[in-house]
């Protein structure tokens, strides 16, 4: 099992617990050791086969990005290059970091809608360069070229088409830094609208982590016959035993979540058993 990440309010989750799929599977048909950081796959880049013109977007499916991923050519950028940490200030006060979640993230967001309010008759490559300027200057560990920044600017058709061309350095998706998937395919249970029970569901879950496969649940943190935008999780189940009880012969069967809100969620809740 790969290292737990922390998606750090940004909403990602889908394309974290779908990465820990991606890495399990992987490191698992190839045998390698998921904890050689060599080994860990880049969050952003498996995000961003979301969409068809590879985009980084808050919110969405992970079979639709296995499903995009499954039909490509299976390589994906290393998270040592793409280091997802830069789009996070770190402070020391706890407070203070977690307060710092999402500062890179909002600022560049903040930075393409200045952009987009940019009055066309004025010369927009120096106003480009200003926005990039003020970029690198608060993300000093931002690893994307000025250059590549200011392209992004210039020819993205959305907001998330810019931030994936912004925060993914090109040279990041050279042949020396993608990582191979074995080849894989994907099924989704229940199918769209098909009708099942919690029973149903649970023993399906069963059956997929018995036969040693990871898998990934989505569902909503809400309580209610509906799930508003926001409220939705995605989660990677990567593990089942059985735990037993000697004082009253009480056995029962416990799944590993690995979740995308970072190492102390893990710990706080036994390591996700």
């Amino acid at each position: 099992i790969s290292p737990v990440k922390a998606q750090d309010g940004i909403g990602l989750c889908y394309g974290f617990s779908s990465t820990s799929l991606l890495e399990n599977y992987r490191c698992r048909e190839l045998n390698l050791d998921c904890n050689n950081p060599n080994n860990i796959l880049s969050s952003l880049d498996v995000t961003s086969y979301y969409t068809q013109r590879r985009s980084l977007e808050e919110g969405g499916f992970s079979n639709v990005i296995l499903s995009n991923v499954q039909r490509s050519s299976k390589k994906i950028a290393k998270e040592e290059c793409v280091k997802f940490s830069t789009l996070v200030q770190q402070l020391e006060n706890q407070k203070e970091q977690e307060d710092g979640e999402k500062k890179g993230w909002f600022l560049l967001i903040s930075k393409w809608n200045e952009y987009k309010g940019i009055n066309p008759k004025l010369k927009r490559n120096d106003c480009v360069n200003c926005l990039v300027n003020s970029i690198k200057t608060t993300l000093v560990n931002m690893q994307t070229p000025a250059d590549q920044i200011s392209d992004a600017f210039l020819n993205s058709r959305s907001l998330e088409e810019f931030l994936y061309q912004a925060i993914l350095p090109k040279e990041c998706l050279e042949e020396k830094n993608l990582l191979n998937i074995p080849a894989f395919e994907t099924k989704v249970y229940p199918n769209y609208r098909e009708a099942y029970s919690n029973i149903g569901l649970s023993k399906k879950i069963q059956s997929i982590l018995l036969s040693n496969m990871p898998l990934e649940i989505s569902f909503c943190v809400q309580q209610g016959t509906t799930c508003s935008k926001g409220a939705a999780h995605s989660i990677a189940l990567v593990g089942i035993k059985e735990a037993c009880s000697s004082e009253n012969q009480d056995c029962r069967l416990l799944v590993k979540i690995k979740n995308s809100y970072g190492l102390g969620w893990q710990q706080q809740n036994n390591d996700g058993w």
